[in-house]
């Protein structure tokens, strides 16, 4: 599965997330909520012991979603 996959599934279960989990991190895997931790560094250690490099999407759920603008 790509990491795009992973990130549909974000986007798909937002409303749920922020309603759950606002301002944690998620960890996802295979379109499958895994956990969620209160930091970053926390949900990357659980990841790396878990999965292999690049196979799975840690986010931070914020409400609202920040946007970027290049200039």
């Amino acid at each position: 599965m790509a990491i795009q996959d992973d990130v549909n599934f974000y986007f798909q279960h937002r409303a749920e997330f922020v309603k759950n989990f606002k301002n944690q991190f998620v960890l996802i895997h295979n379109q499958q909520l895994v956990n969620v931790f209160g930091n970053y560094a926390q949900a990357l250690d659980a990841a790396a012991q878990q999965f292999p490099p690049n196979s799975y999407l840690i986010k931070q759920v914020l409400d609202p979603e920040p946007t970027e603008t290049i200039r």
